[in-house]
């Protein structure tokens, strides 16, 4: 924020007090020290009111200091206000942020005088107390503004919302003009909304586009730290708060305070509008800048502070309604590309050849990405949602691992064979040779006209900006060709979801080793069989075992001659206590459906003989005229590793415990804090019943949430068997993440949980587990601190839901993909980790019957995702 000089403040400031800054001359600012409530800083007119009172300094006021003889230029909080309002600012003062939208009081200064103030802790031990003159009345329709989201129908899309919300605004504001200002990708701001008033000589701009450089002076950051400005009087003189503290402030930022003097060239901007009043109050969308809500006056109009606080408010529910219809959307996309992969890993996994499957999906791929062509090459060979494509090769000039743009030109030459379709568009390499594997999706060019309003910037130069002096707005329209409507942050991110994908795809399709298959009937295993320490098993197509190996024979001293000519199915059981039951349905499935498994447990229970774990995998062998022959399988005897596994389990969840210790220290001592201070606090003013009565009310509200962390603590650290039982994952979830997080203070989770009454058969403290391994895996990746997103979908036509945790690290090569869920298998620095974190993520999930997987690419981040089956009900 830029400072204002003596001259343009237009007086000079008392002798011998230094001018910190300015502020606008229709309010006052005090800054004071928190410890001992002396006067730091004070604006002019207060200063003098003071001196006009004849109250100048006097000695020391209420605080620690008490008692000390006072300096000759001190000044207290006790000399300018009275002792209740002085009470009212040291209670209010912790308890406001930068971001608290306005929210003032009643305050009385030492002569009398009433006034509305604000009071904000600032750097530390400093609070800021703001005051405009005293509202005689507060407007009529303030109330019926707050809820008039809840009353207006139809408000089901954006354009909706601020239409609805500029009307409400100028019936509250009585402004001429109030707009909604949408920040856009490019930097430059769009007008989407607007109320002016027919007789307003202030000029309309909806539909019109600021450029860049007139969404100028900060804007954006400006508005992330401090969301509102007001200035009632463009052409009002400043103020300077006049510094009597004795030390510099170069600790306060001016720009702190709502009163702060504009920089001068927002000032001449307002002027060059023909503006006079304005007030600005962000948008914030998940903490971010989306946009503005500007209204606009030809004339000074001041506003009382609860009307401005009041609007804060709206904006903030307005700003809410848009995360959740942008969210609405967003999901949807989410979930249609989660379709998409499933529905692809089902394909392949029956079988179907990768280059079918994903040509096949051509066509949805396309349709999540509104585009209008597509292009698929594998080893060279090209495919197009129409079929194969013998036509000129796509040129490149290009190299980054993936390219969303809205103009191909001087990136990727394609053949104009192809059609008009690729004006712009998204291409995702499929492997390390992207010149022959690849997918190129493409939108056709647009013709879009463009309304500009505001500096309008010269060819070859930089752009305009205000000085000393007037300058002009202009309007002009601007046809652009060439380019495709452009891509959003969800299209980059649903892009790089999809390369992930793909590219393991293709990469396991290349190395999977598969043995030859056989024209005629199955053939008995060949003797090297017998050496292997699992057992082989072969079926007919009506599932009824026809060949098992030696090793089978042995296990448990059984023989062949009570299981083959039987169901394989039918030796597999329920097991007691549930949990694995799951898996038996997955393998009823899979065999009625003629698809693979991999990895299902179950327990298999032999005539005359105690039931045993096992772990089978199986695929079907199919003719070449696509008739099913059998399964053939291997099953693995896993009873003693489960034993083992629990075991690490328990020892892993001890270890994590161990290393939330600090976290979990911090929350509890963020509870113990409110509960000392307000006891001591109570027992000073014990004859200030409805203070203590609030103080025990926050006492048991802290003692509530420390039972709560200690229960959680302790159900985490259970040593309990798993008892798997169906529970509601998305409440599970939110509960798990909240657990985890106190452990990884420096960790900020987003999260986007798709509230769903889906259940799955799985147990509440081994979800706890497993969602801290994975966040805690995602911080140790980022270094300790930066983003992790989670989210949780349906896929109800598959009966599933996706659990996935993104984040920002590193990411992995493939090598270290195939080898992360090996136990004692690690990247990090010795003695930093045992290897065993993942490995029990892997094992619980396939305890549930889910599968686990991780994405990653290098320098693009991981991503794990959880897929299990939902309970039908």
């Amino acid at each position: 924020m830029t400072s204002q000089t003596t001259e343009q403040t237009g007086k000079r400031p008392p002798c011998g007090l230094e001018e910190a800054f300015s502020i606008q001359s229709h309010g006052d600012f005090l800054l004071a020290d928190e410890r001992d409530c002396r006067v730091l800083a004070l604006s002019r007119n207060l200063y003098g009111r003071l001196q006009a009172n004849g109250q100048g300094h006097s000695g020391p006021g209420p605080g620690p200091e008490a008692g000390r003889p006072a300096h000759p230029k001190a000044l207290f909080l006790a000399d300018l206000l009275d002792e209740v309002s002085l009470a009212q600012c040291l209670r209010r003062a912790g308890h406001v942020t930068r971001l608290s939208p306005l929210d003032p009081f009643r305050l009385h200064l030492a002569d009398g005088t009433a006034c509305e103030a604000t009071v904000r802790k600032v750097v530390p031990s400093q609070i800021m107390i703001e005051m405009w003159p005293a509202a005689s009345s507060r407007p009529d329709p303030l109330v019926p503004f707050l809820f008039s989201f809840g009353r207006a129908p139809g408000l089901n899309d954006v354009q909706s919302l601020c239409e609805n919300a500029v009307r409400a605004v100028s019936r509250l504001t009585g402004y001429d003009q109030v707009m909604v200002f949408r920040f856009t990708d490019y930097g430059d701001g769009d007008v989407v909304a607007e109320k002016l008033r027919k007789t307003s000589p202030l000029p309309p701009f909806l539909g019109g586009r600021f450029p860049a450089s007139d969404v100028l002076f900060n804007y954006r950051d400006t508005f992330s730290t401090m969301p509102l400005s007001a200035v009632p009087d463009v052409e009002a003189p400043l103020q300077p708060v006049l510094n009597i503290g004795g030390g510099p402030m170069r600790a306060f930022p001016p720009s702190e305070a709502h009163l702060a003097a504009p920089p001068l060239a927002w000032l001449q901007y307002m002027r060059g509008l023909g503006v006079r009043a304005r007030l600005a109050v962000a948008i914030l969308v998940d903490d971010q800048p989306w946009g503005l809500l500007l209204c606009h006056h030809p004339s000074p109009r001041p506003l009382d502070p609860a009307v401005m606080g009041a609007i804060q408010v709206f904006v903030r529910v307005m700003a809410g309604e848009i995360r959740n219809l942008e969210n609405t959307e967003s999901a949807d996309r989410r979930g249609r590309l989660s379709r998409l992969v499933e529905t692809l890993d089902i394909r392949i996994s029956e079988s179907t050849p990768l280059e079918d499957a994903l040509a096949g999906s051509l066509g949805e791929i396309l349709s999540l990405f509104s585009a209008s062509d597509g292009l698929l090459s594998l080893r060279g060979r090209c495919w197009t949602p129409s079929g194969p494509w013998d036509g000129p090769k796509v040129a490149f000039a290009v190299d980054e691992p993936l390219v969303v743009t809205d103009t191909f030109k001087g990136l990727i030459k394609v053949p104009p064979d192809l059609g008009p379709g690729f004006a712009g568009g998204i291409l995702i390499p499929l492997s390390d040779q992207p010149r022959e594997d690849f997918l190129l999706i493409g939108r056709p060019a647009i013709r879009q006209s463009i309304h500009w309003a505001g500096l309008r910037p010269s060819r070859g130069a930089s752009a305009p900006r205000p000085g000393n002096g007037s300058f002009a707005f202009s309007r002009w329209e601007e046809d652009q060709q060439d380019r495709t409507l452009p891509f959003s942050s969800l299209d980059h991110e649903l892009a790089h979801s999809l390369r992930m994908f793909l590219s393991r795809r293709v990469f396991e399709a290349r190395v999977r080793k598969t043995d030859p298959r056989s024209g005629g009937e199955p053939r008995s295993f060949p003797p090297w069989h017998e050496s292997s320490m699992d057992w082989f098993w072969e079926t007919d197509k009506a599932g009824r075992l026809t060949d098992v190996t030696k090793f089978f024979e042995d296990v448990e001293g059984s023989s062949t001659r009570p299981v083959v000519g039987h169901r394989l199915t039918d030796f597999l059981v329920v097991a007691s206590g549930g949990g694995e039951s799951s898996d038996l349905e997955e393998l009823r499935s899979a065999f009625s459906r003629r698809a693979a498994f991999h990895g299902l447990t179950a327990q298999l229970q032999l005539p005359g003989f105690d039931p045993c774990w096992v772990r089978l995998s199986g695929f079907p062998m199919i003719d070449t005229r696509g008739n099913l022959l059998g399964y053939r399988g291997a099953a693995t005897n896993v009873t003693h590793l489960r034993a083992l596994q629990e075991e690490n389990i328990r020892s892993q969840r001890l270890e994590a415990l161990g290393r939330m210790a600090s976290g979990i220290a911090h929350e509890i001592n963020n509870v113990l804090q409110p509960m000392l201070s307000m006891s001591y606090q109570a027992a000073k003013r014990l004859d200030d019943q409805e203070y203590v009565r609030a103080a025990l009310a926050d006492i048991e509200e802290s003692g509530l949430r420390a039972r709560e962390i200690v229960k959680a603590i302790l159900a985490f650290g259970r040593q309990a068997p798993s008892d798997r039982h169906a529970i509601r994952i998305a409440a599970e979830l939110n509960k798990a993440l909240a657990f985890a997080c106190k452990g990884i203070p420096r960790l900020r989770v987003d999260t986007d949980i798709e509230p769903t009454d889906a259940e799955v058969l799985a147990n509440t403290t081994e979800l706890s587990q497993v969602v801290l391994n994975l966040l805690t895996n995602a911080a140790d990746a980022m270094g300790g601190r930066g983003v992790a997103t989670v989210t949780l979908r349906s896929q109800k036509e598959i009966g599933r839901v996706r659990i996935t945790v993104r984040d920002q690290g590193p990411g992995m090569d493939l090598t270290t993909c195939n080898r992360i869920f090996d136990p004692f298998f690690t990247t990090k620095a010795e003695g930093k980790g045992t290897g065993m974190g993942l490995a029990v993520v892997h094992g619980l999930v396939e305890a549930w019957g889910g599968t686990v997987g991780v994405e990653s690419v290098v320098g693009f981040g991981t991503t794990f995702w959880i897929s299990l089956p939902v309970i039908a009900t």
